[in-house]
């Protein structure tokens, strides 16, 4: 613990999500456990259930009478933010001029590492809490637009929350956007930027493209996608904090030493540029997310 607990308000690190990185247009994570910013590592934070719910209370009050107290029923839970790093060596050998070229590639690099594993946690932590899912059938001449809206009106209600998100897999936004009643609604295809209304709520939707590669150093690679045949539909905020009902969250340390920098490695030959990061994703409310796996 002496590492997290000389941790810091300072400089916040939160630029990994979103930097300039080649999926830094729509980052994947963020959308799916937003942000909350934490001055320490370790803290606290409202965790919801099924049992909780949402009622409006009695605000209206005598001249001089007492207001209504509000409690928030959520359970108390700890996140214990967990730090990350990565180091990409650059030879010194090559020249100033040439170092300032790999810097900037170094500086993306790790950006591009950063925001995928933050992504791999948050798709693994959604997929586990959702479950096993529903499973749909949408290449014949299945709609599959309500199967979308009647998961998010069900979100909505499981979650206690207006603003849901609908995440889909890469295989399975193929599958939406070939079928034939998605293809008369938009010749085009869809975007959200293009299309905001296309689903109950006017939720945000995006696709998820990110690759891994599942085997070992020196064997051939096997290519997979994080997200594939899957969708999943949330509960998220465009303003998180430790209390919104949001399904996901991601604690992120707010501090100096969070921060890219460099420094030269043992034997002075390379220079090392760092990115330090420290996080936590958290399932925050198990009942916000629906799963359903698409063929």
């Amino acid at each position: 613990m002496s590492l997290l607990s000389d941790l810091s308000a300072g400089t916040p690190l939160l630029e990994y999500s979103q930097a300039a990185s080649q999926w830094s247009i729509n980052p994947v994570g963020p959308f799916l456990a937003p942000l909350v910013p934490t001055p320490t590592a370790v803290g606290r934070y409202k965790q919801w259930t099924r049992l909780d719910r949402f009622k409006i209370p009695r605000t209206e009050r005598a001249v001089g009478g007492e207001a209504v107290d509000l409690g928030i029923i959520g359970v108390d839970a700890t996140f214990n933010c967990q730090p990350h790093g990565t180091n990409v060596p650059l030879d010194r050998s090559v020249g100033e001029p040439d170092l300032k070229v790999l810097r900037a590639d170094a500086n993306s690099y790790s950006r591009d590492v950063a925001q995928l594993k933050h992504a791999q946690l948050a798709i693994n932590a959604a997929l586990a809490a959702a479950g096993a899912g529903t499973a749909k059938v949408w290449s014949g001449a299945q709609d599959p637009q309500p199967d979308i809206d009647t998961a998010i009106l069900s979100v909505m209600k499981l979650s206690k929350s207006p603003v849901v998100g609908v995440l889909f897999g890469a295989g399975a936004w193929q599958i939406f956007n070939a079928n034939s009643n998605v293809r008369s609604r938009s010749p085009g295809g869809f975007t959200y930027a293009l299309q905001p209304a296309l689903f109950a709520g006017q939720s945000e939707y995006r696709t998820s493209y990110y690759m891994v590669d599942t085997t070992p150093d020196g064997v051939a690679e096997s290519i997979g996608f994080l997200l594939d045949a899957t969708v999943l539909i949330f509960a998220r905020s465009n303003n998180p904090s430790r209390v919104d009902p949001s399904a996901l969250k991601t604690f992120v340390v707010v501090s100096d030493k969070m921060v890219q920098s460099e420094a030269p490695s043992r034997d002075g030959r390379r220079l090392l540029v760092k990115n330090d990061w420290c996080h936590d994703v958290k399932v925050t409310n198990a009942a916000g997310i629906i799963r359903l796996n698409i063929s």
